[in-house]
């Protein structure tokens, strides 16, 4: 009996070592594989990667915008005249923003006062609407291009250098009552105290304290500023010939009153029938919503 079982215990194990030798080469074929795959991923990572310079990167050469980064910067500036100024500083150039004398916006001693062409070592090329200056006349600087105006100043002259390429906002509450212009600017001409574009082709401003009994319209001009004649105009007959093509809604800057004492029926407005012209003047008595008149009794119509 006890030989049976020695046999039996013999023949086990031997059947567990038969197994394990079996089995035992498909350990280094799976190592081996696994072993190759870790190579080709070693050898894929340490693959030196391709750069490009910015402007030749394939990836980023299309046809991308190039972006300009413009700063402004803000500087207050003590003049030697006694003002301060704040300005606006971009691509060297300064933007007059605001003017002050002390606590107040100007001084009332002041008969003309003189805008300083450069400040903080930076030439001024733009100034922007001048507020509340007590001056009776105020020259622009030679190196000017833009001037946004006036707003409840008491300038009646202003002179416009021969850089300026935009002028806007002359006609809106202030005193101004003669405008003239450098003969060099390309842009801008006067006659008789009013601005025109250079070719005439079109009113820019009549100035608000210029008083006449009629104003003819040139026939050179075929078009009107908006708020070509101020709020307060002093003008007794417009005439408006039928060469005028284009009239904005508020050519009198939105004013509720006409002639030099703004009393009804003051202003005539002189048309052709038919003409661009009579169809805005019409239309001031059609429209109750426009803002250019309280009363429609406050203008009348004549045709030529």
């Amino acid at each position: 009996m006890k030989r049976l079982c020695l046999l039996a215990l013999a023949l086990i194990v031997l059947f567990s070592l038969f197994s394990c030798t079996e089995k035992a080469p498909s350990t280094p074929e799976l190592s081996e594989q696994t072993q190759q795959g870790n190579t080709s991923s070693a050898q894929e990572n340490d693959k030196p990667t391709e750069k490009f310079p910015a402007e030749e990167n394939p990836e980023t050469k299309k046809d991308a915008p190039a972006q300009e980064t413009q700063t402004t910067q803000e500087l207050e500036i003590l003049a030697d005249d006694g003002y301060t100024y704040t300005i606006s500083v971009s691509n060297g150039k300064a933007r007059i923003t605001s003017i002050k004398y002390g606590i107040y916006y100007s001084k009332e001693s002041d008969e003309t006062m003189v805008l300083p062409t450069e400040l903080g070592g930076y030439p001024v090329t733009e100034v922007g609407c001048l507020f509340r200056l007590q001056a009776k006349e105020v020259i622009l600087p030679e190196t000017l291009e833009v001037f946004e105006g006036f707003y409840r100043c008491s300038a009646q002259r202003l002179h416009l250098p021969k850089n300026v390429r935009s002028a806007s906002s002359l006609c809106y509450k202030c005193g101004l009552s003669e405008i003239t212009v450098d003969e060099e600017n390309p842009y801008y001409t006067a006659k008789d105290g009013i601005l025109y574009t250079k070719d005439m082709s079109t009113l820019v401003c009549f100035p608000e304290a210029k008083s006449v009994e009629q104003y003819t319209l040139p026939e050179s001009v075929t078009k009107i500023e908006n708020g070509a004649f101020g709020r307060l105009i002093r003008i007794d007959r417009l005439v408006l010939g039928e060469h005028v093509q284009e009239i904005p809604e508020e050519l009198f800057g939105g004013t509720t009153n006409f002639g030099n004492k703004g009393s009804k029926n003051d202003l005539t407005l002189v048309v052709k029938e038919g003409s661009k012209a009579h169809e805005f003047a019409s239309s001031l008595f059609t429209q109750s919503d426009k803002t250019l008149l309280c009363h429609n009794e406050g203008i009348s119509i004549e045709l030529m």
